[in-house]
């Protein structure tokens, strides 16, 4: 049957390039008049002017029309022929029916204006089109008008959206062109032209835009060339095409030669490939043995070896943060053995680290381990710093800042800290009583203008006590005339210790005076000790005893070495001088504790001990006596009679060496005018567990096993290689279940090594 439809707009077609004006067949665009009245015209309907239905071509626009002069203007409206873009006009019709035939000159400020209804018909041009609204033969507005699509029947075969392969064309292969079906469903026949875009990129026909005939209900093969930049091998190389959108762009032609009457876009789905369709199957074949191998390698380096690999990047980094925080830290004596054992900690933890396999099963159980081990590290090496500048900020004996008795017991609470992080790894209870300890350390220093009710207390009783024993009991208290044997030495050399000892009872104490009273206490208590001890044995002999009580007393003078003072009086309660340590070295056998065999990769404590003077080994005296250590390893020897040290070589006999000095710096020689040195020979032949590792070729060996059972538990992917792409193929192997876990679980962990 006969589309009517189609057959009468056929007919009106063929009448309307008839009836073309010649000036429009010439292709080019005339020039729109420039209106001349003096009319203002409002587009009511909005822009464009006219919009067009797809059914018939007809459209309607009202306009208002105002009158901006001060004369009348009469009204003979009318609308030109539409004009398309490119200059070739449309015989349209056009019906104004007129409401009044003039308008009235405006009053004052106020214009007078009309509205008017404008029908067009036979507007079948695709796209914009535009014409003078005219007064008479003056142009006073320009109209648009623009249309979507027409009725016309010859479009893609297939569905509404076609599905079109594309192969990229190449000699290799022997691939030319891609044939495109096209379909009429009308009953008259076509002429038009075909191109293709798909993402802004053409397929165009060979030559490019040519003219094609298509005849009434029938279909029609053309051959179209695309743009090679469209296929990426990335995209549409590997296992199945890239699937785009594209657009048809249909223009239909006259045949007389007119410009295009109208045009439409069709969209289709574009599927791109890179290779014939044939070769598709021959490379997924080829392409899922490779998957699936290189699936189960993929699969196993990135459940198993990179996150191991990035643990022991991100424990490496830790490491080298807790080395260098430890490297900064300047300790007091009672710090140094705890920083050694950090050190020999961080050392150990980067040996599990540097040994453990990204490949070895027990890797992850391993670095668990490590990593927990380096946090509590971090923790320790935190709380020494704090602990550390809390000593540098009280170890001044002669600083004001702080009152003696304070600094004492802030040393008590750093010692106790030290004292318990030397137990690794600490109990959470031991984390509680160290975090304690450096809190009440912190505290202490940060109490300046608070009241310490204990530090008044002690105060006050040694004020009392020499209050006691240098003035008369009054009332009123005065201080004695003469005053008891060896106190008139201190008021010599320090006469601001006893000024006003009379009134001490009497005077107010307050936070700001913690300082110099409680240095003035301290210093009277030491006196004290050491007249006691005049009172039991006289200090004027033998010499040394009261060559030490002189220097004690010259040492009270301000300001007072407190630290000194308290090692002088220790040293005449002890009775035991230099010259009887410098005796005992060169006389008795001297040596170094221990000998032998110790183990390596940890703390050991040297000593030099006096095994027939075990008085000497106690001495205040002996911190007169220089120390300098030799570990024959390489690195800074200590300088007290007893250090910390460890050895990492294994197997290889150390050298140990002392040398003393004297408080004049000058060596201690022997009989024989030769320096006294002590040696011994120390030699790490011993790992401890915790740094054992396990054999490299079982680890070698689970690997492969584990390789390849994951190799044979992707097979159910290949199922879905010959339809995905590279990509999505990959993302279904790990989709099947196979992670970290089943890697994990496909051989049986042995336990790891204590960390």
């Amino acid at each position: 049957m006969v589309d009517a439809k189609g057959f009468w707009l056929a007919i009106a077609f063929a009448f309307l390039a008839a009836g073309q004006i010649k000036a429009g067949r010439g292709g080019t665009k005339a020039a729109s008049p420039t209106p001349t009245m003096a009319l203002a015209v409002d587009h009511l309907s909005g822009s464009p002017d006219f919009v067009v239905d797809n059914a018939g071509g007809n459209t309607v626009a009202v306009v208002r029309i105002c009158n901006p002069s001060d004369k009348d203007v009469p009204l003979d409206l009318s609308l030109s022929d539409f004009q398309a873009e490119n200059g070739g006009r449309l015989g349209t019709d056009a019906t104004i029916q007129p409401t009044q035939t003039s308008i009235k000159a405006k009053v004052g400020d106020k214009l007078t204006c009309v509205i008017e209804k404008i029908t067009v018909n036979k507007l079948w041009f695709v796209g914009s089109s535009s014409a003078q609204l005219l007064n008479g033969k003056d142009a006073i507005a320009s109209m648009t008008a623009n249309r979507a699509r027409a009725p016309f029947g010859v479009k893609l075969d297939g569905a509404d959206k076609p599905e079109i392969h594309f192969v990229r064309s190449s000699k290799l292969f022997s691939q030319g062109s891609t044939q495109i079906e096209l379909r009429n469903d009308d009953t008259v026949p076509y002429h038009f032209r075909l191109q293709l875009k798909i993402d802004g990129r053409k397929c165009d026909t060979a030559p490019a835009l040519q003219a094609m005939d298509i005849g009434a209900s029938s279909g029609l093969a053309a051959a179209v060339v695309c743009d090679l930049s469209l296929f990426d091998f990335l995209r549409t190389g590997l296992l199945k095409p890239d699937s785009r959108a594209g657009t048809a762009i249909i223009e239909f032609l006259p045949y007389d030669g007119r410009p295009v009457l109208a045009t439409k876009h069709q969209l289709f789905g574009a599927s791109l490939f890179w290779f014939p369709e044939y070769y598709e199957t021959i490379a997924n074949v080829f392409a899922s043995v490779v998957i699936l191998v290189l699936g189960a390698l993929t699969a196993v380096v990135v459940t198993l070896a990179l996150p191991n690999w990035l643990r022991k990047g991100n424990i490496r980094n830790r490491l080298l943060r807790v080395r260098t925080a430890l490297n900064a830290i300047h300790p007091a004596p009672i710090a140094e053995q705890t920083r050694l054992l950090l050190i020999l900690e961080r050392s150990r933890l980067e040996g599990l680290r540097r040994n453990c396999s990204v490949w070895s099963l027990d890797a992850n159980a391993t670095l668990t381990q490590v990593e927990q081990s380096a946090a509590a590290l971090e923790r320790n090496t935190a709380v020494v710093k704090r602990l550390c500048r809390v000593l540098m900020s009280a170890e001044d004996p002669t600083s004001l800042q702080y009152p003696p008795s304070v600094v004492r017991r802030v040393r008590l609470s750093c010692r106790d800290a030290f004292a318990l992080l030397q137990l690794m790894p600490l109990s959470d209870a031991d984390v509680a009583a160290v975090e304690q300890s450096t809190r009440d350390a912190e505290k202490l220093l940060a109490s300046d203008g608070q009241v310490l009710d204990w530090l008044e207390t002690q105060i006050r009783s040694v004020e009392q006590a020499i209050q006691n024993l240098l003035c008369e009991p009054g009332p009123p208290k005065a201080i004695k005339r003469i005053l008891p044997p060896r106190w008139d030495r201190l008021q010599s050399m320090n006469g601001v210790a006893l000024t006003d000892v009379e009134s001490w009872d009497s005077m107010p104490l307050f936070p700001g005076q913690y300082v110099l009273r409680d240095r003035r206490a301290s210093i009277l208590s030491l006196f004290l000790r050491a007249i006691t001890l005049d009172a039991i044995v006289p200090l004027d002999t033998p010499p040394e005893r009261k060559q030490i009580f002189d220097e004690f007393v010259r040492r009270c003078a301000p300001p007072a070495d407190l630290v000194a003072l308290e090692e002088l009086v220790t040293e005449l309660e002890q009775a035991c001088y230099e010259s009887n340590v410098v005796k005992g070295i060169k006389d008795s056998p001297v040596v170094i504790v221990p000998q032998g065999d110790v183990l390596s990769f940890s703390p050991i404590c040297l000593q030099i001990l006096l095994p027939n003077e075990p008085k000497l080994n106690s001495a205040a005296a002996r911190s007169r006596i220089g120390v300098q250590w030799n570990f024959d390893d390489g690195t800074n020897g200590g300088t007290d009679w007893n250090v910390w040290h460890y050895f990492t070589n294994r197997k290889t006999p150390f050298q140990i060496t002392a040398t003393f000095s004297g408080s004049d710096g000058k060596p201690v020689r022997d009989l024989n005018d030769n320096p006294v040195h002590v040696t011994a020979t120390i030699s790490a032949q011993n790992i401890p567990d915790k740094f054992r590792h396990r054999d490299k070729r079982l680890e070698v060996i689970r690997f492969m096993l584990v390789l390849l059972t994951a190799t044979f538990a992707i097979q159910a992917a290949r199922q879905l290689l010959p339809t995905a792409d590279v990509f999505s193929a990959i993302i279904g192997i790990f989709a099947l279940g196979f992670g970290a876990t089943t890697v994990k679980s496909l051989l049986p962990s042995a336990s790891c090594p204590a960390v």
